[in-house]
């Protein structure tokens, strides 16, 4: 059985990339050559259409698609936005099936977030801390921050900016909150799996002969798990490679890290999925 759509995650998977501060584009020529390498070895698919499953917004990525030159559907902000080459980017749950709870909740989330304009008040609440309100997001709402303030900005948040609506959602699980070091994350629950199946339905594609490319426990399990192949680089969480070696002669791991190991994915699929 042969694969014929691919979906790579961005950030530790297809480099190691320092992201801009916005509203700057992802700069490409540190990772030209690791780009250019993978570009060359993904247009010796036949028969594969490749895109990019990631947490990053269309802003953030489209000029990385445009080097890479995918031209297939690629999923953005955690399952929220697909984006088609040419076409620009579209909220997926206007297209999707759900229930009419789940949708509600969402449109609840942004409406919220239309009215959102936290930048001065965070940077006022946590000087020193070089806080900022990502303004590039469709579907997200994303602070981004140099020292570590989550726990304390989602508790400032929920205790003057949530409406009782909205933590009902979050109560819910309709909503998600995701905590690293360096932002927070607040979004529609939907996920790169659950697009990608609605992608699968919607465009005639069998997840059974997609492969798909993750380094993240939180943002890529799922999706690995979803689909028929699955790989991840060397630096991938631990429970990546174990979910990924589970899924046996139809996964694999990469002894390279980043770059290297997405060349390395690539030229295995290559040899025994195409």
């Amino acid at each position: 059985m042969s694969i014929s759509y691919v979906f790579n995650d961005i950030d530790g998977c297809i480099d190691d990339f320092v992201k801009p501060g916005y509203p700057d584009k992802q700069d490409l020529l540190p990772y030209a050559q690791g780009l250019r390498r993978l570009r060359e070895i993904t247009k010796q698919f036949s028969a594969a259409s490749f895109g990019v499953a990631t947490a990053r917004s269309v802003h953030e990525c489209d000029n990385i698609i445009h080097a890479l030159d995918f031209q297939g559907p690629s999923i953005c902000e955690c399952g929220n936005i697909v984006y088609f080459p040419g076409e620009g980017g579209h909220l997926l749950f206007e297209d999707m099936e759900m229930e009419a709870e789940q949708r509600a909740s969402i449109q609840l989330f942004l409406e919220w977030r239309a009215q959102l304009d936290l930048d001065t008040l965070a940077r006022e609440r946590f000087p020193h801390t070089d806080i900022r309100m990502l303004k590039d997001r469709m579907a997200m709402v994303t602070f981004e921050f140099k020292k570590d303030v989550g726990p304390g900005l989602v508790s400032w948040l929920d205790e003057f900016f949530f409406p009782e609506e909205l933590e009902q959602a979050i109560a819910r699980g309709h909503v998600a909150i995701t905590l690293s070091s360096g932002a927070v994350d607040i979004f529609p629950n939907i996920g790169k799996a659950n697009a990608m199946g609605h992608l699968a339905r919607a465009l005639g594609f069998d997840l059974s002969k997609t492969l798909t490319v993750g380094d993240s426990l939180h943002s890529d399990l799922e999706m690995l798990q979803a689909t028929g192949y699955a790989a991840c680089p060397s630096n991938s969480e631990q429970g990546v490679k174990q979910a990924v070696m589970a899924k046996g002669e139809q996964g694999y791991v990469s002894d390279k890290p980043y770059a290297e190991g997405n060349a390395d994915i690539m030229r295995h699929a290559l040899a025994h999925w195409s």
